[in-house]
């Protein structure tokens, strides 16, 4: 049987495990750099800025996809196998970038195939791990992991551009992907071979993967859908307006080097959303915190769309909330499946989920880009990404009340029979 010291042991691992290993995949390390290679890509080889940027779609819609299938894979053979494998995958196919020539195909299905196949270094891949070791502080823990995601997106996008002033971006390419590959193995090494499961809690772990609802059931409930539908909305109004926060500032006015600064905080506020509201769920109902924060996070965006003059302080503020509501949706996704739906199918209920995510990362900056070519503003996308957030966050805190109401028939149901028998 294992001891109360031992298995905290072994939970402090997991995450430090968990944080590494996002730090070192496909968020952190690959998607968050495309913008730093986007200059040095289109010159040699001769592209358009238009058609370089076309990469990040190709990698988007490769995690969209894989996502779905990824989900079921880790609920079929376990989660060791399938992010070994993101691993080994991921790092191969970033090292081969280093080796395009101008062939546009060949690198859009090389980001294709970086998204699609790196799906187990993401979210995905590891809080599916912490959601099966975490019983109590299940949003700390998963808020912890998070973190080292976040910190992957400030440093290495800063690293690449290093390695690409003074080395070339093949170069840096080849050392991106080194580091993907040893952060992986450290990570991987940390979570399924240091930690052994063949322990008393391992036996609990897997009585508690039996209970649940299996995919096709939760399909059928209108509930999953109202996730489905307010995860996308948060993710294609936060990462829309994120994506291109930097040139709706530039556009007032302001220094490229000051627009940076306050991007900056849109990156402070998505670690403490993710640490935060990770804690926070642990003490109030999930659907509540996560609620405050997409209604705070739509009025950041608002601040952002209707302040007439381009005061630094407002802007910083702004950026900050909606990378607090960002950082917010990526602890509430797997916490509420876990709270909702169970464990049996968790994979698959989270990959369907987390591509709901992903898809809205790819709409939503194509709309903002979009409504700016078509109107010369983004104050009518910026407007409508604020409302969007807004009702998400009410639609997210009614749906709790339903959820709980639900769960009190539930109960009063399994009493009234246990009574009759």
């Amino acid at each position: 049987m294992i001891n109360n010291q031992s298995l905290k042991y072994k939970q402090v691992l997991i995450v430090f495990g968990a944080a590494i290993g996002m730090a070192g995949g496909f968020s952190s390390l690959y998607f968050t750099t495309l913008s730093i290679f986007l200059k040095p890509l289109a010159f040699e080889l001769n592209w358009g800025r238009g058609q370089t940027s076309a990469a990040t779609i190709s990698s988007m819609v490769g995690v969209t996809l894989g996502a779905i299938f990824v989900g079921r894979l880790i609920d079929r053979i376990g989660s060791a196998k399938v992010v070994g494998a993101s691993i080994v995958l991921i790092s191969l196919l970033i090292m081969s970038l280093s080796q395009l020539h101008g062939n546009f195909f060949i690198m859009t299905t090389l980001s294709f195939g970086i998204g699609f196949l790196g799906v187990g270094t993401t979210a995905l891949g590891y809080l599916a791990v912490l959601a099966q070791w975490f019983e109590k502080r299940l949003g700390l823990a998963l808020g912890a992991a998070m973190v080292g995601l976040g910190l992957g997106a400030v440093i290495y996008p800063i690293f690449s551009q290093h390695l690409i002033s003074s080395y070339g971006w093949r170069i840096a390419y080849i050392t991106l992907a080194g580091i993907s590959f040893g952060q992986g193995l450290l990570a991987w090494f940390i979570i399924f071979v240091l930690v052994k499961q063949k322990t008393h809690h391992h036996n609990q772990i897997k009585k508690e993967e039996t209970e649940g609802q299996l995919l096709a059931e939760v399909l059928a409930l209108p509930s999953y859908w109202i996730l489905f539908g307010i995860i996308f909305i948060v993710a294609a109004s936060g990462l829309g307006a994120a994506i291109h926060m930097a040139a709706v500032i530039t556009d007032r006015g302001i220094s490229p080097e000051i627009a940076a600064r306050i991007v900056a905080f849109a990156g402070v506020g998505l670690v403490l959303g993710r640490l935060i509201s990770g804690a926070l769920m642990d003490i109030f109902p999930a659907t509540n915190v996560a609620a405050v924060a997409f209604l705070l996070g739509g009025i950041g965006i608002g601040l952002i769309a209707v302040y007439p003059e381009a005061w630094i302080p407002i802007l910083g503020f702004g950026a900050f909330l909606g990378g607090f509501a960002i950082g917010a949706e990526g602890d509430f996704i797997p916490f509420i499946i876990r709270k909702y739906f169970g464990m049996k199918s968790f994979g698959a209920i989270y990959g369907t989920l987390y591509g709901a995510n992903c898809l809205g990362g790819v709409l939503g900056p194509i709309a903002f880009g979009y409504c700016f070519d078509v109107l010369a503003t983004y104050k009518i996308a910026l407007i409508t990404a604020s409302f969007s957030c807004v009702i998400a966050g009410i639609v997210t805190f009614y749906l709790g009340i339903i959820q709980n109401k639900q769960s009190v028939k539930d109960l009063d149901e399994r009493l009234l029979a246990a009574e009759i028998k």
